[in-house]
């Protein structure tokens, strides 16, 4: 299984800019732009039964953004599927502008094996 943080700029669709990935993802909403983030957190992750819960923990925006931006995980299973018969998903967790009004974040689904 591979899991990498997702994030995307909704308002001007420019890409984002990543200081770090996993497991503490940052980044800018600007592709030109590093080091003045705008969504950081704490992944984590678990299997719980048939279950893949992704968590994104103390999300927070040092530099809050003026654009609408996406935050969330690309997964890829090996060895099983979502419960929709695919591999790969895009899982979003929150859509926020300014100061997200979430800190702790969380979305569970189910796998077949």
């Amino acid at each position: 299984m591979e899991i990498a943080p997702h994030g995307a700029d909704l308002s001007d669709r420019s890409g984002v800019k990543w200081n770090q990935g996993f497991p503490a993802p940052c980044f800018d909403d600007n592709p030109n732009r590093g080091g003045r983030p705008n969504a950081a957190w704490q992944a984590s992750y678990s299997i719980d039964g048939d279950q893949l819960c992704l968590s994104a923990l103390g999300l927070r925006s040092q530099y809050e953004p003026g654009n609408v931006l996406q935050v969330g995980y690309q997964v890829t299973l090996t060895g099983a599927t979502f419960e929709d018969g695919t591999r790969e998903k895009t899982v979003i967790l929150l859509e926020f502008s300014g100061r997200p009004k979430q800190s702790v974040l969380k979305s569970c689904l189910k796998l077949k094996f």
